[in-house]
């Protein structure tokens, strides 16, 4: 069961590496502590939609996405 979930903002520092800390908090746990909620899945691909970065951000949320548990 993960220990840890993200919300969209920590979410966001991480796919745009934009945040050292967290990048190295994140580093210390087990994919499998990590998950994230629907609501903040939606969220992100909301964002990655409507970035004028779509080519850049959307592929780096997609291997993110597809490790972490989805929970309601």
């Amino acid at each position: 069961m993960p220990r840890y979930m993200l919300d969209t903002d920590t979410c966001s520092y991480i796919m745009k590496r934009s945040n050292d800390a967290v990048l190295k908090q994140l580093q210390k746990v087990s994919v499998s502590d990590v998950c994230i909620s629907v609501i903040t899945k939606s969220e992100l691909l909301f964002g990655v939609e409507v970035s004028p970065h779509l080519h850049s951000e959307g592929i780096a949320y997609k291997p993110q996405c597809g490790e972490m548990v989805m929970c309601p």
